[in-house]
């Protein structure tokens, strides 16, 4: 099993508060990916035309490699506090 932080060393308590800032982090990433979009059908750029779905792919790019495998490791931790505290 691969070492989770949240499990290994964290406290409950750690795990909500990061899964909360992850989810403003994720809320303002996916804010960004939206005016892009929108930027893009618009044909917003007079030069340069790709930059918005450049800009869009990146920020998926960041939320699959950055954001998503500590959100995966914080949810485990909740889950692990949880079913302790139910098992109790």
């Amino acid at each position: 099993m691969a070492k989770n932080d949240y499990i290994d060393g964290g406290h409950e308590n750690d795990c909500h508060n990061d899964v909360n800032v992850i989810t403003q982090i994720k809320g303002r990433l996916l804010s960004v990916i939206t005016e892009c979009r929108d930027l893009n059908d618009k044909g917003a750029m007079a030069f340069n035309c790709d930059l918005p779905v450049k800009v869009h792919d990146a920020i998926d790019d960041i939320l699959a490699d950055i954001v998503q495998p500590v959100e995966n490791a914080a949810d485990e931790g909740v889950l692990f506090y949880e079913n302790n505290r139910a098992n109790e």
